[in-house]
């Protein structure tokens, strides 16, 4: 029913909705589009889509949405992915309610659609309705237990419903499936548990495998080469959903479903281990097992557990202090960058110890100096780590890069925060090691 066009699989989105290269995705999508002609209605459904390559040809893209608005209109029902193609044009142009009410079209259309489910999750999670997001999430892993960036921003969701031991398991699947990075997995580092999956003991009739069939051997150990280099299954999906000629599919299985010979080679595999290449009749598939998925087992292994209590409740206790000096942490980068000199001057205690043996006049007025002479000034932050030393004090180390018009140096940075009456503030600023001076 679904194949009036010929560009329908879906790209993955990122997640900050600026930096969707709209022109070029949409560009790329109209100009492919082949609409077979029938009777009036497909006709008029195809002068609407020309109306709208044309408006992308020539960055025109709100009178774009109008054309492709109304080709969903006409055909939407027949045609679902007129309106996820819909919803991603209004993504790309920050229209998220928008993008979210065709998302939910397609969705209701098509419910079996992961890429649907996906593309409709990272619109709930980009409009902050963290709750609608965390289902959506759900239902594409149900789906798809090794869909890869689902876990990925599965983690993202809890971490902003600040569960952050289920955000740590979610993203230990994604890693374990090949995601790659370590942005959020620094962010979670001082505030979870790190709770760990056992995946051990597993029942065959439990087992489950995703893979990749294709035609010859060849193309099966270019794959695996692939996947070896840091590609995630999903991106060499949508790469050979994209050849006109590719004969590649791509599934979950479970074990039971193999025929003897395959089952018997699988025998001995276990969850998440290198992929490998296996023949399965005259195709070759490449395979790999995965876990079921079942956010309740997470649920259970981090609040049943006497262990787990006893870490839910150490991290109760632990994670307000932590987030508030981080918050005072951010505060404090932002304002130097900024060169808010007020809020620079009010993160330091009245007991602060200046370096070099300086008073604190001094040390004031050459910070003023260096806040303001400098045109622009950058600084990043990376890996910060917290010691709580008690309840009123913490260390946080860190890598810090400040680079200004004329000069650049990369440190390791140890700041000694107090808690006073009303906010984290500094009493000690230590550079330990200097990495880069020029």
């Amino acid at each position: 029913m679904d194949n009036m066009l010929t560009y329908f699989f879906h790209f993955p989105l990122t997640i900050l909705k600026n930096s969707l290269p709209v022109t070029g995705l949409l560009f790329t999508f109209f100009i492919n589009m082949a609409v077979h002609a029938s009777p009036s209605p497909e006709i008029t459904i195809k002068e609407h889509l020309e109306k709208a390559t044309n408006h992308i040809k020539a960055h025109r893209h709100f009178r774009a949405s109008d054309a492709l608005k109304e080709a969903a209109r006409l055909g939407g029902a027949e045609h679902p992915s007129l309106h996820m193609r819909l919803a991603i044009l209004y993504y790309g142009l920050g229209l998220i309610p928008d993008a979210i009410a065709e998302g939910e079209k397609a969705v209701n259309l098509v419910p079996t659609s992961k890429w649907y489910r996906y593309d409709l999750a990272k619109f709930y999670l980009v409009d902050k309705q963290f709750d609608e997001a965390e289902n959506g999430f759900i239902a594409l892993l149900k789906l798809d237990p090794g869909f890869t960036l689902g876990y990925y921003y599965l983690a993202e969701v809890y971490f902003q419903k600040k569960q952050y031991d289920m955000a740590w398991l979610s993203l230990a699947r994604a890693s374990l499936l090949g995601h790659q990075g370590t942005r959020l997995l620094n962010k979670l580092s001082p505030l979870s548990s790190k709770p760990t999956e056992d995946f051990r003991d597993i029942p065959d009739n439990k087992k489950l495998f995703r893979f990749i069939n294709l035609s010859t051997n060849r193309e099966a150990e270019a794959i695996l080469d692939d996947i070896k280099g840091g590609k995630i299954f999903h991106t060499l999906e949508l790469e050979e959903r994209r050849k006109s000629d590719s004969g590649a599919d791509f599934g979950v299985i479970m074990f039971s479903e193999f025929r003897s010979s395959v089952a018997t080679a699988l025998r001995d595999s276990t969850p998440y281990a290198t992929p490998k290449v296996i023949q399965t009749g005259p195709d070759f598939r490449v395979i790999q097992e995965i876990a079921p998925f079942n956010p309740q087992i997470w649920k259970d292994l981090i609040y049943t557990s006497p262990a787990g209590l006893d870490q839910v409740e150490k991290q109760e206790d632990k994670l307000p202090l932590r987030l508030a000096c981080f918050y005072a942490l951010k505060n404090w980068k932002e304002a130097w960058q900024n060169a808010d000199l007020d809020t620079y001057l009010s993160a330091y205690s009245k007991d602060f110890i200046p370096p070099r043996n300086i008073s604190f006049t001094e040390w004031k007025e050459e910070r003023i100096k260096n806040l303001t002479q400098p045109e622009y000034i950058r600084i990043e932050l990376v890996n910060p780590v917290i010691e709580m030393l008690d309840q009123f004090q913490v260390t946080i180390t860190f890598k810090q890069i400040y680079q200004t018009e004329t000069y650049r140096d990369v440190v390791l940075k140890t700041l000694t925060m107090k808690k006073e009456t009303d906010k984290w503030r500094i009493i000690n600023e230590q550079v330990t090691k200097t990495l880069i001076n020029n």
